[in-house]
């Protein structure tokens, strides 16, 4: 199945903000200013052909990236900042992310920022590009992906792994 098509229908299932429109604006806005990103989360798992109704947007991107792309994103509305959110603090698996979010009516959008720790220079540096509605950028792989959703560990997460898996087979 095409991106245009599994996004389409995983558009659908979103509240009252287009997130694939979103998407596309904060895509836009990082690649007009060479932000290195890779696209991680529920909108990679659409990206590699998997429906699946998501309500965030989640970036991989190296730490000194952080601040600038709250900036850069300012201006599409994301104003709503988090402080820095940690997962596996004094582990080998430490990780953290940073959240902006965006209302629109009744309905919140948020920008999950995750930082390039040690556990994911890999996943990161295994990117591949990818296009979608005109656009080029990079997506993590399945593999990254699924090595991310597994330290992850929650139920969607785990469902996600189940169908990536199931794909690659």
């Amino acid at each position: 199945m095409e991106h245009a098509v599994v996004l389409r229908e995983v558009q659908r299932y979103t509240l009252h903000v287009d997130l694939f429109e979103q998407f596309g604006l904060v895509v836009d806005a990082l690649n007009e200013h060479g932000v290195p990103f890779a696209v991680c989360g529920g909108v990679a798992v659409n990206l590699l052909g998997h429906v699946r109704a998501t309500r965030d947007i989640d970036l991989l991107l190296p730490r000194e990236q952080i601040d600038p792309v709250r900036d850069l994103v300012k201006p599409l509305g994301f104003v709503l900042r988090s402080g820095r959110i940690p997962f596996g603090e004094g582990t080998p698996n430490a990780r953290e992310l940073w959240r902006v979010s965006k209302a629109e009516g009744p309905s919140l959008l948020s920008l999950d920022l995750m930082v390039v720790m040690p556990v994911y220079e890999r996943v990161f540096a295994g990117r591949v590009r990818t296009q979608w509605r005109g656009r080029s950028f990079d997506v993590v792989s399945a593999e990254g992906l699924i090595a991310m959703k597994r330290l992850a560990g929650r139920p969607q997460d785990l469902a996600d792994i189940a169908a990536l898996e199931a794909g690659a087979s």
